[in-house]
């Protein structure tokens, strides 16, 4: 059994930090997350009502006023959907790759259903023939050639993918590719990588599935169309690992489901950067570990060029079913369990775009590195967006990053335990001048006077200049205008926000209007934007999220929620 725990020494949360530095009371609110069912697989499609793109102003919910726009609206970001194309041969308007087999490369079928591993390798290019497991098709996969594995969809595999070790593709137009097929219609090859079409993604069902590492490092790679699920366990992980010193490079994680199993790519330990990752149409949820300091959503370091675009990612870090008052024995959440985590030693740059981020342990993703963060759904995370920052960030980023975070939704927040109140919605540190964050509606806290509820965090953690320009921002019945914005950190001499053009829960100035002058179309609470989406609860919401990243409801959402609030 192989179960790959990640530890860090070095992944403190700056805002704990910040909170012995700022001026404010440390007041204990209870706040308990009602504990949740498993994710699993509740289909909300009855529910995705075609006529759910016309707006609600109720939304079945409590009523909120729905007054005249007025002209105090912001440009939203464009309606161009950009993918990382730098895997295949180019991506579809859905988001899924082309990923054509060379001339001379082969195809090995693969179905425990109706396979044998006695089937030679010869035999496994004929889908009746197909080998019993991914391992031995995997042993029939030449190093370089850009050789393909199908997988029949509808199956089920107790074994890890470990046998990548040594595999690399030929190029990035052509790598090595583990996907799926239709046994309906195994030469189809526009199925392949879709059993999300049919509900039926095969079910890696191993304790842990190193998919590099050890005998071969793993370059030129694609993965996709699986559901890994060993069920609600800790310390689950899908890990990309050096081969010694040797990096990776352009690695495709596609279209598949990782419950309660975090993905990693941990490069730190080669010599030099990885190049190319990236993570599309996945959804990850109900990752926890016994372990402070491990159970990531997803965790990466050591690359360049890191693209995470729509993507599912809940209730990452802490056990589904759960208490935020439970102990980290129990799967309960930690400051140091993100949903989403970037470290310092990324050289960027890295892009985190039109995911969905729920329900986070301490927050909706720390992005350390040269980042931008855009189009994403947070809902109901403690911190929704912490940028730059990190422990010996000297070491790695000793100048500052350049950071971008901007026209997020952000809806809703959360605290990480009753002890623990929280209520941040972005947090910047180090940015170097050019830094901001622009164009995000920020909306809907729980309380707005809660403790530590931040709009905007500026902070210097290490002796030098924290530059973010904050502009362009609709911060609504988030905070009080005393708790708007905070400069802190170990130098706040170091500061050097400003704030330009935002509409907010603060009093005018500048160019900065205070929020009671504006009006919205239709401001959402969070029951109003579910029932405008054709759902009755967060839950339905979600589940239907999970089961279906390549439906992409976050866009939806995001674009309701800034029409309504004018943006």
């Amino acid at each position: 059994m192989t179960i790959n725990v990640l530890l860090r020494s070095d992944d403190s949360n700056g805002f704990d930090k910040r909170l012995k530095l700022a001026p404010m009371m440390l007041l204990a609110s209870a706040c308990f997350l009602s504990a949740c069912g498993s994710a699993g697989a509740t289909d909300a499609a009855s529910a995705m009502k075609s006529s759910k793109a016309n707006v609600n102003s109720n939304g079945g919910g409590p009523t909120t006023p729905t007054p005249t726009p007025t002209t105090t609206s912001t440009s939203t970001s464009s309606t161009t959907v950009t993918y990382d194309t730098s895997v295949g041969n180019g991506v579809d308007a859905n988001g899924f790759a082309s990923l054509p087999l060379r001339s001379g490369a082969h195809r090995y079928f693969v179905s425990s259903a109706k396979g044998s591993d006695a089937n030679s390798c010869a035999a496994a290019q004929v889908s009746n023939t197909p080998k019993a497991t991914i391992a031995s098709a995997l042993s029939c996969v030449a190093n370089g050639n850009g050789d393909q594995v199908l997988v029949s969809e509808g199956t089920t595999y107790s074994e890890p993918m470990s046998g990548l070790n040594g595999k690399s593709g030929f190029s990035a137009l052509y790598p090595t590719v583990i996907q799926t097929y239709d046994p309906a219609d195994p030469l189809n090859d526009t199925k392949y990588g879709r059993g999300d079409q049919r509900g039926a993604r095969p079910v890696m069902k191993g304790d842990g599935e190193p998919i590099g590492g050890g005998s071969g490092a793993v370059s030129y790679v694609a993965i996709r169309g699986f559901d890994f699920n060993p069920g609600n366990v800790n310390d689950r992980a899908v890990s990309l690992l050096p081969n010694g010193t040797a990096n990776a490079a352009f690695v495709l994680i596609e279209n598949n489901l990782f419950r309660y199993t975090t993905f990693s790519a941990d490069m730190i330990s080669a010599s030099s950067q990885s190049d190319h990752l990236i993570l599309r149409n996945n959804s990850i949820y109900g990752t926890w570990s016994v372990n402070d300091k491990a159970g990531q959503g997803i965790y990466f370091d050591g690359w360049q060029n890191a693209t995470i675009e729509d993507n599912v990612i809940y209730h990452a870090g802490w056990k589904i079913g759960a208490s935020r008052d439970d102990g980290v024995a129990n799967g309960g959440p930690s400051m140091f369990k993100h949903s989403i985590y970037e470290q310092s030693t990324n050289a960027g740059p890295c892009i985190t775009r039109r995911n969905l981020i729920a329900d986070g342990s301490a927050d909706g993703g720390q992005y350390r590195s040269n980042s931008t963060v855009s189009e994403n759904v947070y809902i109901d995370n403690p911190i929704s967006v912490s940028a730059g920052g990190g422990s010996n960030y000297y070491l790695y980023q000793p100048t500052g990053v350049n950071l971008e975070v901007s026209y997020n939704a952000i809806l809703g927040d959360a605290d990480l335990n009753s002890s623990n109140p929280r209520g941040v919605a972005i947090e910047a540190s180090n940015g170097r001048l050019g830094s901001s964050v622009h164009h995000n509606l920020i909306a809907r806290s729980r309380n707005v006077n809660g403790v530590n509820n931040w709009a905007f965090v500026t902070a210097a953690d290490f002796n030098q200049p924290s530059y973010m320009g904050w502009d362009h921002n609709v911060v609504y019945q988030w905070t009080t205008a005393l708790q708007i914005y905070l400069p802190g950190g170990a130098y706040p001499s170091q500061d050097f926000p400003t704030y330009t053009n935002n509409i907010w829960d603060a009093a005018s100035s500048g160019t900065n209007t205070n929020i009671a002058g504006g009006t919205y179309p239709n401001p959402y609470t969070a029951t109003q934007l579910y029932a405008a989406l054709g759902f009755p609860d967060k839950q339905t919401f979600i589940n239907y999220a999970i089961e279906h990243p390549e439906a992409h409801i976050q866009r939806q959402a995001r674009t309701l929620l800034f029409a309504g609030y004018g943006m």
